[in-house]
C-alpha cells in the first residue's frame, strides 16, 4: 500500500511540474520570438518537445494517475495561463491544451458534485482562476 501511495503521489507531482514546464516553455518561445522576427530551428525543436510533453500528459499521466483537487487547481491554473497567452504558434498545441483544460475542469466538477460541503474542496475551489470558477 505504501508503494502504491508513493507511485500515485509521484504521478501527481509529475502532472504539476510538467504543467509548470509547459508554461515556461511557451513563455520562452514567445520571448525568443519577440527578439527575432521568425521561427528558427531551435523554436521548432522546443515546439516538438512541447508537443511530446502535452501528449504524454494527456495520454498517460492524466488517464493513469488519480488526480486530487489541489493538483487540479495547479493544472487548471497553468493551462489557463497558457490559453491566455496571445500568440501560441501551433494550432494542435492549442487544441491539446483546451482538451486537457476541459478534462481537468470536468474532473474538478465531479469532486464538487460528490462533496459539495467539503471545506478543503471549497478552499481549493476558491483558489481556482475566475474563468474556471465561472465554468464550474
Amino acid at each position: 500500500m505504501r508503494t502504491a501511495a508513493s507511485i500515485v503521489a509521484i504521478g501527481r507531482v509529475a502532472v504539476v511540474e510538467l504543467s509548470k514546464e509547459i508554461v515556461n516553455m511557451i513563455n520562452g518561445i514567445l520571448i525568443n520570438l519577440g527578439k527575432r522576427a521568425k521561427k528558427d530551428d531551435s523554436t521548432e525543436e522546443v515546439l516538438n518537445t512541447l508537443r511530446c510533453y502535452l501528449a504524454y500528459m494527456r495520454d498517460d499521466l492524466m488517464k493513469r494517475i488519480p488526480l486530487d483537487y489541489w493538483t487540479l487547481v495547479v493544472l487548471i491554473s497553468n493551462l489557463e495561463r497558457v490559453l491566455h497567452t496571445s500568440k501560441i504558434l501551433d494550432e494542435n498545441i492549442i487544441e491539446t491544451i483546451k482538451v486537457m483544460y476541459t478534462e481537468a475542469l470536468r474532473l474538478f466538477a465531479s469532486f464538487v458534485k460528490a462533496k459539495p460541503d467539503n471545506d478543503d474542496l471549497l478552499m481549493a475551489m476558491a483558489a481556482l482562476p475566475e474563468e474556471a470558477k465561472r465554468q464550474l
